[in-house]
This record gives C-alpha cells, structure tokens and sequence, in this order.
C-alpha cells in the first residue's frame, strides 16, 4: 500500500510548538517581516489616495467633470487599498504581539489565481489560505484531513499535521475565536471607512466648487511650440517669463510661430496658472468655452464631487442593511468567523 504524501508545513519542531500553544521564533519574524513590508507599502498608498482626493476637484477645470470623478475615485481606490494592505500589516504585527495560536481540522483543498499568464497556487485548510510553490501545489494529498495551526487574526498558517494526531492543547481555541481577534480584517469596517471618506471628498468638492477665476497675463511673445503624439499639445512662452502656458483649452488661434515680437494678452485661469482660457493679438480675441462660460466649472467640480457623495452614500446604505439584517438573524462578527472557517470539524 502507497504510503501517503508528506505534508507542508509538518516541521516536527514548529508543530510540537504550535501544539503547545507557543510560536517559534522563526514563525515570529515571518509574522514581522510579513506586517512590516506591507505597513510601509500601505501608508504612503493611503497618503496618496488623500492627496489625491483633495487635489481631484482641480482637475475639473482642465480635464471636465467625469475627469475629476475618475481622479477621485481613483483616490478612494488607492485610499482602500492602502487602507487594507496597511490593516493586513497591523493583523501580522498584532498576532507577533500576542503570539496566539489557533487552529481548525479541515481537509486540504487547493486554489489558484491567474494574473497576466503568470498563476499563483495556494493551500486552503478551513480559513486559513497560504500561497505555496507550484512543485508543492502538486505534492498536496488534496483531500486529507489535518489539524492547521495559524495566526488568529491574520490566519497567517504556521504548521499542520495528520488529523489523526492527539488533540491539541486545550488552550488553543477553535475555528480562530475571530470574533475576538481585534486585528482579524472585517470588510464593512473597511469599506464602510472607505465610503465616509467619500462622503467627505465629495462634499469637499461641491464646497470649494467656483466658477472659472481668470487672471491677466501680458508681454510679447518670445515662442511658440506645438508637441504632436496622440493628440497635439502647443504652448506659448513670453519674454522675460519662463512660465509655460498651455493654449490646449482654446477652440481655435492662427499658427503663431510668425508672431515672435508681438505683444499680446493671456487670460489665465488662477487654478492652475498655465492653462490659458483667452488670447487676445493683433486685436483679435481666441477664446475657450470656459471662458465664455466661467460656470461651466463650477457644475464641473460641483458634480463630480456630488457624483462620488450618491455612491458612498448608497454603499453605507447597503453596509446598515447589512447590518440590520445580520442582526435580525442573529448574525454578526461571530457569523463571519463561522464563514471564514468554512467546512472544518473540531478535532
């Protein structure tokens, strides 16, 4: 009869350990390193989703209203990302601190996720999900019932061995006792955060919303340049300014390459400083629909902001129904605990 296939993660030492309820220091600095990394990729992400969130209403004057929206749901999206990949950092750092062990007895299942032709391979016993070598993914006895030791709130896993083994020490709990892991990640937490801050950009925008604000700029023309790729970008410079202005807002101007020397007029919105909203030469006025229409964008900054205020606010509408709901069935952290760990039986 074939003896079985070896199990991952059955170090003697790290399992005889793990029983004990006790984390060697090898599993430690993997839960460090693994909260470190990720704490400072995701707290200058989050920074930037901010940054970006309050600089988004500016970009309505230049690029419209659906370019200011995209720009600030590009800031939520980078908002939550850092906020989750900063949280799955605390998680790690929080279970080194603690240094609890938890585990389930579930049977080894795989899984896989394909990015761009390159797959990643994982090992699934109950909550707890561990990414693993293609050579490993294929030696797994899938199916095989074993007792798993791993991180209660971030399910990093630490070892497992055959479910036939004794029972574990009676002071590791169950299935991860996720309904107290203060750093297990709870979704409507970060998502529900991730809305509010929504709320707040998007009435950010509609206050600080205004109509075009011009300023006068006036010398002689120095050069002119027009840059082609997919679309065709011109600039002008002034003599004695080294500023760059952009004439890409205006509806049409005559080619000025022959208008070195001659003085002219620029009407510069103040957002920016470069963008030129109207160009007076030669006595002839070249003018932008901002211009002649200064309100334009003021609907601009006002609707992106109200645009993104609807959609956190129909996605904290859905959080609170959950909620209610999970209640009136009993529901709650707990339930979501019993989820994570998925189809698993007590040793």
């Amino acid at each position: 009869m074939a003896s079985p296939r070896p199990l991952p993660h059955s170090r003697p030492a790290d399992v005889a350990a793990n029983r004990d309820a006790r984390v060697r220091g090898r599993q430690l600095a993997a839960l460090v390193y693994a909260g470190v990394w990720r704490i400072i990729l995701g707290l200058p992400t989050t920074a930037a989703g901010v940054a970006l969130a309050l600089a988004a209403p500016g970009s309505a004057a230049t690029g419209g209203g659906f370019i200011a929206f995209l720009v600030l749901a590009l800031a939520l999206g980078l908002l939550g990302l850092g906020a989750y990949v900063s949280w799955r950092g605390f998680s790690f750092l929080g279970d080194a601190i603690t240094r609890k062990v938890s585990y389930v007895t579930g049977r080894i299942d795989g899984d896989t996720a394909t990015y761009k032709g390159a797959t990643a391979y994982y090992m699934v016993i109950g909550p707890s999900k561990t990414r693993v070598s293609r050579k490993t993914y294929n030696a797994m006895p899938m199916g095989r019932l074993c007792h798993a030791y791993y991180a209660p709130g971030s399910l990093h896993l630490f070892s497992i061995e055959p479910a036939t083994e004794a029972e574990p020490q009676p002071a590791l709990s169950f299935g991860g006792d996720a309904a107290h892991a203060w750093d297990r990640l709870r979704w409507k937490w970060l998502v529900g955060a991730v809305a509010v801050f929504g709320l707040v950009a998007g009435s950010n925008g509609v206050v600080i919303a205004h109509p075009a604000q011009m300023s006068t700029v006036s010398g002689s023309i120095s050069a002119y340049q027009e840059i082609y790729g997919k679309s065709t970008s011109r600039y002008l410079y002034l003599e004695g300014d080294q500023t760059q202005y952009s004439l890409n807002q205006l509806d049409s101007f005559p080619q000025l390459y022959s208008y070195t020397g001659e003085h002219v007029d620029l009407d510069v919105l103040s957002d920016s400083g470069t963008d030129v909203l109207a160009l007076r030469v030669r006595e002839t006025l070249y003018a932008s629909d901002l211009y002649r229409n200064p309100d334009h964008e003021y609907w601009s900054m006002a609707g992106s902001g109200i645009a993104v205020i609807v959609l956190s606010a129909l996605t904290l509408i859905a959080i609170g129904w959950w909620v209610y709901w999970s209640r009136r069935h009993h529901l709650g952290d707990a339930a979501e605990a019993s989820s994570d760990v998925g189809q698993t039986t007590p040793a």
